[in-house]
């Protein structure tokens, strides 16, 4: 399970066991990741890319779709609760 925690401005991304959690030079944005997922009908998953500083939404309209989220939205996601899979 990831935790994503604001703390003192900072974003904490705390992906498990083997160390510290990473520190994220990043402001959550949940007004752009409300905007870039309200035409969507079901939010699958989510592929953090943290080298990139993007995020890929699985989803579905009709059909899957992949949308590119940048950083900000997607770490919004992540702390909604979308399930994550995280890149470094």
């Amino acid at each position: 399970m990831i935790g994503v925690v604001v703390h003192d401005g900072q974003v904490l991304l705390d992906v498990g066991p083997p160390g510290d959690p990473l520190v994220v030079a990043v402001r959550l944005d949940h007004h752009l990741a409300r905007r870039l997922t309200a035409r969507l009908w079901r939010v699958h998953w989510l592929r953090l890319d943290l080298e990139q500083g993007t995020g890929d939404l699985f989803a579905s309209t009709r059909r899957p779709v992949r949308v590119r989220l940048p950083l900000a939205a997607a770490l919004a996601l992540v702390e909604d609760g979308v399930p994550t899979l995280v890149t470094a």
